[in-house]
């Protein structure tokens, strides 16, 4: 097998975990995705990248402003630019469980972990103080 053909076939792992879950419609895929960003769930898929990297190839409308994931990323505990971005920088910002429940983007957003930021953008870090 190539190695294209061995990308493929494991990009479609997930996909195909959903596909085959015992629930229907909208109930299986909230319940399947539910349970891989669970770290208790014996489901749980340890790298968020094998689904999300697209949150890195994002850009903006302004080429010289970086999206907020690669503005922040080099400043999250253990990132080292050789190996790039990994599991353990995500659930840094990324530290509760997502709802998929509530089919809400709002929903996503409340898992990102304000402590996280507060680290740095508090009037005792070194970023530009957003919480006081």
């Amino acid at each position: 097998m190539s190695r294209k053909a061995a990308f493929v076939a494991f990009a479609l792992v997930p996909i195909l975990a959903l596909a085959s879950a015992p629930f229907a419609g909208s109930e299986a895929r909230a319940a399947s995705a539910t349970a891989i960003h669970d770290p208790q769930s014996p489901s749980y898929k340890s790298d968020c990248l094998t689904c999300h990297v697209d949150v890195l190839k994002q850009t903006t409308a302004d080429p010289r402003v970086q999206t907020f994931h690669n503005a922040m990323l080099p400043f999250t505990p253990g990132y080292n630019p050789r190996k790039g971005a990994q599991n353990t920088n995500c659930v840094f910002c990324h530290r509760a469980a997502v709802d998929f429940t509530q089919e809400s983007g709002a929903e996503l957003r409340r898992a990102v972990s304000v402590e996280a930021c507060v680290s740095c953008h508090s009037r005792s870090g070194p970023g530009p103080v957003y919480y006081k």
